[in-house]
């Protein structure tokens, strides 16, 4: 039943794509009414009558092939495997064949597998909207009987659609549930590398480092052995953050040294820039904040757009260490102007939100003329907000500022009860 609907789709889509009436493809080679029942899944044609009926509409057998089932499979796994290095030409062309092409199946399974691999896209592209139009479909769909694969794929796109929307707790459920898929069945290293350096990311955010150490590594292993430089460079940057968080200061370098040494080679501008972000945090952590502020000031020239928030954020936790007001203000206003560039152009995502906060805390805490809305707007928008991420890390520190702010005021019994809060989201952190 499979391959008769999927001989009435092609001849179908190819005639009305030619803009084609039913009489001129069947004219001498059958009747309308026998051809209508080919194009609507009724019967298969004689072999005869099916080669005269493609050649009319300019179709071979390759044509017919694309109709395989297995072929289509190994297209759309190659097409995802196109859009996790990051090859914007044939990812586009890839997508425009096989959106088509999927449409002569009815294999519920590849359908989903097409929205997976369509969702991973638009993460890479920042389309919110877009990805949320998917998501709304791939929610239609039963894991029930699906195929092993299918599973792990299902569990690996929504990791990283969870990365993307910060929701790290969510992402590293559906992490555990793509390793455990990874160990029965048969995987690209393409695909396990993509894997780890998603599992890296979110054993950093929650504070897993020594894992993040291992599977940063294990992608770093598949990279290099394929020479894949520009893959093989962002992830070492990871490693370095996972060794500067454990403080092998050392060894941090040495994965920044490597992974400047490539940027410099490949001539990517967003690697050097990151080399000089996470060199400017590794400083930060030793206490030499001037040289940390050099550093993010030099990758906030490499950068554009949305790129520049966290190097922003970066200076801003500097120049409130050194207690320089001024250079605060001048900061936030630099991100602001991002935001506000970014809202008229490409649009907000979660990730632009997050700092959207975090400049408004800013302007609250250190401009005289904001400072009267500082506890209103601390209790119903920052803290709120960060907690909904369960991102308690900040929460712990903002629900800090707050109780400081509070007993200041000698409104002790208020700043107790935000203090507590704090040690509580603190507490979290450490689970």
């Amino acid at each position: 039943m499979e391959r008769i609907y999927m001989l009435g789709k092609l001849l179908k889509h190819n005639r009305i794509k030619q803009r084609k009436k039913q009489e001129e493809i069947c004219s001498g080679i059958c009747s309308v009414s026998y051809y209508s029942k080919i194009e609507n899944n009724k019967i298969i044609p004689a072999e005869d009558v099916l080669m005269k009926l493609m050649e009319r509409l300019n179709l071979s057998r390759s044509d017919l092939k694309k109709m395989d089932h297995q072929e289509i499979k190994k297209k759309l796994l190659n097409w995802h495997i196109s859009i996790i290095k990051g090859n914007v030409e044939d990812t586009v062309k890839m997508r425009t064949d096989l959106s088509e092409q999927i449409d002569y199946f009815q294999d519920q399974d590849l359908h989903l597998l097409y929205l997976l691999f369509e969702a991973r896209l638009e993460v890479a592209n920042e389309n919110i909207t877009r990805l949320e139009k998917i998501l709304e479909e791939i929610s239609n769909f039963s894991l029930e009987e699906a195929a092993e694969d299918i599973k792990f794929y299902y569990e690996k796109t929504l990791m990283s659609i969870y990365i993307f929307y910060e929701k790290y707790d969510k992402a590293r459920g559906h992490a555990c549930h793509a390793s455990d898929y990874s160990e029965t069945i048969v995987l690209p290293e393409e695909e396990m590398a993509d894997m780890y350096v998603s599992i890296a990311k979110i054993a950093l955010q929650v504070g897993d480092y020594s894992i993040a150490m291992d599977v940063a590594g294990r992608a770093i292993a598949v990279y290099d052995q394929q020479y894949n430089l520009e893959q093989s460079g962002a992830c070492r940057v990871i490693l370095a953050k996972a060794f500067r968080k454990v403080h092998k200061f050392s060894r941090a370098e040495k994965e920044l040294e490597k992974a400047e040494t490539i940027g410099l080679q490949t001539e990517n501008r967003r690697l050097q820039a990151q080399v000089l972000q996470h060199r400017g945090e590794l400083y930060a952590q030793m206490g030499k904040q001037m040289e940390a502020v050099r550093c993010f000031q030099q990758s906030y020239r490499m950068r554009e757009g949305r790129d520049r928030l966290i190097t922003i954020y970066k200076i801003l936790q500097q120049f409130e260490n050194i207690g320089s007001e001024q250079d605060i203000l001048s900061w936030v206003d630099h991100g602001k102007e991002t935001i506000a560039d970014m809202r008229s152009g490409q649009g907000i995502i979660p990730y632009d939100e997050r700092f959207e906060w975090i400049f408004r805390y800013y302007s609250l805490a250190y401009d005289k003329k904001e400072r009267d809305d500082f506890e209103e707007e601390m209790k119903e928008f920052i803290i709120p907000f960060f907690t909904d991420l369960e991102d308690w890390k900040a929460t712990a520190y903002y629900t800090e500022k707050l109780a400081a702010c509070l007993e200041k005021e000698k409104r002790f019994d208020e700043s107790v009860h935000w203090y507590k809060k704090s040690n509580e989201a603190f507490r979290r952190c450490l689970k």
